[in-house]
Order: C-alpha cells, then sequence, then structure tokens
C-alpha cells in the first residue's frame, strides 16, 4: 500500500532556528514531482519555541508566495526522538507492532504511556528469522508542538516523520546505483548536528551533537582549512571520549554553550563530533570504515569539514546536492540543507511498513477490526450460498453434492485455523528467545550509583551498559586522589550486603588526565554475577 494518494499535492516543511524550507511536490502514483522549494530566513527575534510565531511566519511566506496546498508533512529532529533497533521475528505489520509496543517499554528512559512509538521495517526481502525493525519514541508534547505549529499555520498535518530517517532516504536516492556499504551523513544545523550511518542502504546509527554555528558562518564566510588541520590529529586522540553502547543508535546530544564558537573552533568542534559518533557505531560493527561521506547545511562551513573530513578519515566526501536526485532546475544554491525535506516527500511512495509517522502511529489490529472487516464478505458469501441452495433445489441437484461443498469448505476452515495456531506458537516461541537474552539492569545501576559521594566530590562522566555480558563500566572524575578507597569500600559494602557477592568489581588504574577541579580519573569495572549467569545460560540453551 502506498504511503500517500496519487496525483495530490504535498508541502514538506523542514525548519531550524535560522531558517524556514518548504518544498511543494506532486505525488502521481509511485513518482514524485517537485514543483517548488522556498527558503525563508527566520530573524533573530522570532522565537522557535513558540508555535504561534512559528506557524504565523509559515503562514506568512505562503501567502507570499501563492502557495495554497494545504497539505502537509513535517520531521521530528533526532534529538528529540529515542531510538532503538530491535531484532524482531518476521510477520506482518500489525503483529510486528503487538511485539514493538510489549518489547519497547523495556527500553524507554521513560513510560511507554507518556510516548508515542512508531517504527519503520526494512523491505520484504523474502527471508527468515528475525529482522531489524527500527523503533522510534517521542514524548506526547514534543509531537503537540508539531500539530499545533501547523494548526497556527492553517495547515493539515498529514504526517510526522523522522528527520534522520528522511535524510537518510534522500542520501540513498542521490546515490543511486553508486552506493557504497557504509555512508555517514552529517547534516549541519546552527545549533544541532545530526550524524548518520547508512549500512546496505538502511539506517543504522543515529545521533544528535550540540554545536552552536556563528551567524557570521551562514553569511558565506570560509573556514581556513590550515586552522583545521592543525587540530585533526588531536581529535584522533579523543576516540576514547565516544559513547559506547551495546544498542544499534545512540543519542548523546552535547550541552549548549553559551556563545556560539568561532568558525575554526566550530569546524574542529564537528571533527570531533564525527570522530566520536563513528567510534560509537563501531562498538557494533568493529573495524568499521566509513566509505563515503555525504554532508549537509547552508551554514557555510561545509567545504571545510568535507576537506577536514577527507584529510582525516582518509574517505571521499561530498556536499548534498539535490539536482542529482531531484531533477532540481536551475542552481540549486542553498539545496544543501533540503535534504530532510526532499526525503520526506520521496517516502510518501515507500511501502506502508517502511516509514515513520508519529502522527498516525502503526497499532496492532484488534480482533473486533478484523472481524468487522470480514463482515461484508461473509455477508455475501451467505447470500451466494442461498441463492446456490435455491437454485440447486429448483433443478433438484442431489443433496449429497452440496453435502461434500459444506464438507469441504470445514476442511478449509480448520486447515486455517489450525495454521493460524502454529504461526501464533512460531511468534510467541521467537519473542520467548527474544526476551531470555537481554537483561535488564538499571536497578541495579541505581544502586550502584547511589552510594557514590555526591557532585561536589565525584563526578561520573560516562556509562557503559553491556546488555548482552551484564556489565557496567563507570568512567569517574573526582577532586581528592583519597576518594576512590572510599568509593571502593562503599562499593564493597553494597557487594557484599547479601548472603553472596552480588558484584564482580575491577578499578582499571588512576591518572590526573582531567580538568580542575575533578582532574583525578579512574575507571570502575562491575560486572553483576547473577545476570551474567543467566544470560550466558541463555545463550547455551539457544
Amino acid at each position: 500500500m502506498l504511503s500517500g494518494l496519487a496525483d495530490r499535492n504535498i508541502l514538506s516543511v523542514d525548519w531550524d532556528p535560522r531558517q524556514l524550507r518548504m518544498v511543494h511536490a506532486t505525488v502521481r502514483k509511485r513518482n514524485v514531482a517537485v514543483e517548488r522549494v522556498m527558503a525563508v530566513a527566520i530573524e533573530a527575534d522570532v522565537d522557535t519555541g513558540d508555535p504561534a510565531a512559528l506557524g504565523q511566519l509559515m503562514r506568512q511566506a505562503l501567502r507570499q508566495e501563492g502557495v495554497r496546498t494545504r497539505r502537509v508533512i513535517v520531521n521530528l529532529p533526532r534529538d528529540q526522538v529515542v531510538l532503538n533497533t530491535l531484532n524482531l521475528p518476521r510477520v506482518n505489520v500489525s503483529d510486528t507492532a503487538a511485539m514493538v509496543q510489549h518489547q519497547i517499554a523495556k527500553e524507554l528512559p521513560f513510560p511507554v504511556s507518556e510516548a508515542v512509538v512508531d517504527f519503520a521495517m526494512p523491505p520484504d526481502d523474502g527471508g527468515e528469522g528475525t529482522q531489524p525493525v527500527l523503533v522510534g519514541a517521542v514524548r506526547h508534547e514534543a509531537r503537540t508542538f508539531y500539530q499545533e505549529v501547523c494548526h497556527h499555520a492553517g495547515l493539515k498535518l498529514e504526517r510526522i516523520g523522522l528527520r534522520p530517517y528522511a535524510n537518510a532516504v534522500a542520501a540513498m536516492e542521490m546515490l543511486k546505483d553508486r552506493r557504497p556499504e557504509r555512508v555517514l551523513i552529517v547534516d549541519v544545523g546552527p545549533t544541532m548536528t545530526e550524524i548518520d550511518v547508512i549500512w546496505n542502504g538502511r539506517l543504522a546509527f543515529s545521533r544528535a551533537a550540540s554545536v552552536r554555528i556563528p551567524r557570521s558562518a551562514s553569511g558565506g564566510s570560509t573556514t581556513s582549512i590550515e586552522a583545521v588541520r592543525r587540530t585533526v590529529d588531536a581529535a584522533g586522540t579523543d576516540q576514547e571520549a565516544a559513547s559506547p553502547t551495546g544498542a544499534d543508535l545512540v543519542y548523546r546530544a552535547e550541552e549548549s554553550e553559551e556563545s556560539p564558537l568561532s568558525a575554526e573552533s566550530a569546524v574542529n568542534r564537528l571533527l570531533v563530533e564525527v570522530t566520536r559518533s563513528i567510534e560509537a557505531y563501531r562498538n557494533n560493527d568493529p573495524g568499521a570504515t566509513m566509505d563515503h561521506v555525504i554532508i549537509g547545511g547552508v551554514t557555510g562551513l561545509e567545504d571545510a569539514l568535507s576537506e577536514a573530513i577527507e584529510q582525516r578519515f582518509s574517505t571521499t566526501t561530498e556536499i548534498f546536492n539535490p539536482e542529482l536526485c531531484f531533477g532540481w532546475k536551475g542552481s540549486h544554491e542553498g539545496g544543501e540543507a533540503f535534504g530532510a525535506a526532499l526525503g520526506l516527500v520521496l517516502g510518501r511512495v515507500t511501502e506502508g511498513g517502511q516509514y515513520f509517522d508519529f502522527q498516525h502511529p502503526k497499532k496492532p489490529v484488534s480482533e473486533a477490526a478484523v472481524r468487522l472487516k470480514r463482515a461484508p464478505v461473509m455477508a455475501v458469501a451467505v447470500l451466494l450460498f442461498a441463492a446456490a441452495g435455491v437454485i440447486g433445489w429448483v433443478k433438484m441437484i442431489k443433496p449429497e453434492w452440496d453435502h461434500l461443498r459444506a464438507t469441504e469448505q470445514r476442511a478449509e476452515d480448520m486447515r486455517g485455523k489450525l495454521k493460524d495456531v502454529g504461526d501464533f506458537e512460531k511468534m510467541m516461541r521467537a519473542v520467548t528467545s527474544f526476551e531470555g537474552s537481554h537483561i535488564v539492569w538499571l536497578d541495579d545501576l541505581k544502586e550502584l550509583l547511589g552510594v557514590l559521594p555526591d557532585h561536589k566530590q565525584v563526578v561520573v562522566e560516562q556509562v557503559v551498559m553491556g546488555a548482552q555480558d551484564a556489565r557496567i563500566d563507570l568512567g569517574i572524575r573526582f577532586k581528592e586522589r583519597e576518594l576512590p578507597e572510599t568509593i571502593r569500600a562503599a562499593v564493597e559494602a553494597l557487594r557484599t550486603a547479601d548472603d553472596r557477592p552480588r558484584f564482580d568489581i575491577d578499578f582499571r588504574g588512576q591518572d590526573e588526565s582531567g580538568k580542575a577541579p575533578y582532574k583525578h580519573t579512574t575507571d570502575l569495572k562491575v560486572e553483576i554475577v547473577a545476570k551474567k549467569k543467566a544470560a550466558t545460560k541463555g545463550k547455551t540453551k539457544r
């Protein structure tokens, strides 16, 4: 089923704190025709956090451009969505929705009742076993903001997509047949940069990093590549600062700064964030290298960043060019920032389960709904059977013939029910096996953090939790050199609080590589004994 109706106009809208971007397109069956693109500068006095102000700006821009289409689709940015990849059995969309609702509640940092959950499935390749399902969750208030913006703009909101997913769609369309195995997308924004990895055509990693770009860079100033080169090697040493995790997709937005960086510092900071993202991705794809890099954005730093990435990672880069995939007529100046808006439009012709829609999230179909859908068919079948009986009676058809047909129908119904039971049993076995291979250790982490000294003495700068091996790694910075012994005693007391030890602990050295006032650092490695044994036992059974 197509995600949108054929032969209809649609408006795709994307924005950041400095620019409003709109794409007016027509969807005809499985083709998308871009009719018009519009970019509107957002002045500093416009509060983009106010849905009324942003909606009014959008309304005025559409009126000035003479665009009358009122059906609109928008994207949620990466920093507002929690993403996870679940490996689930290959079933239909409704059954997948049921499994997602059951499993995602264990993965979210907030109650699932406070969020809207949707997912995107990979294209059906006819295989068996499990498939990676990308699941996103957004809090209700975030979705409400986009609904209110469209309401104040006088638009009818038809879909809320996912920005990294739309960027991936646009990038794949631009690459077409020259798609390498791994593609890195760096979408540079004025305050938030999204960094994504595409593996074999699907979004495999996504992260948002807060880097404030000076407005002067957007005005067309260039950044000295020589200045960037001075810190390329330093960026390489920052690999240890990457956030390793057992999940497929990582979110780690850095703290916003009070004032924007200089142009050169911003490029250096972006290079560090790209390095961190690649190292984080390698936790699930060890030794992976980026075969190609696509850079989007109109901050004025994209060319400098491109050259810095080429030098740092010895890979090819290119700036996103909409002319290559959408037949953009005339100059494409400024089009480098339209990847998300164009990818969202292109998603209108994808299959129903292969896109995100937080406005109308996919849900399990109830048995009552299935029966209601079948009711007209059943009514027609009853009428046909009655008509056949009358004609048979009139024509003196032998009763044995009717009896034979009825028996065959009952046998076919029974075979269908047996198949449904078998499919359900297979699905439950897959879900049970999947649950047995995962460990929930949030309570242990809470207890462990509870025995540490307060933040005036100790700062935990990194938390790594391994779902498969029941391990918690803490990177700790502290003021006083003697504090590790205090921490060790507190953790040891917690470890032996029960009849038998709960943890295996290990302090991995101590040095003074941190910055004042927390200049001492150490690593605390904790393995949860009981859960590690359970995980090992589960692997042995499989």
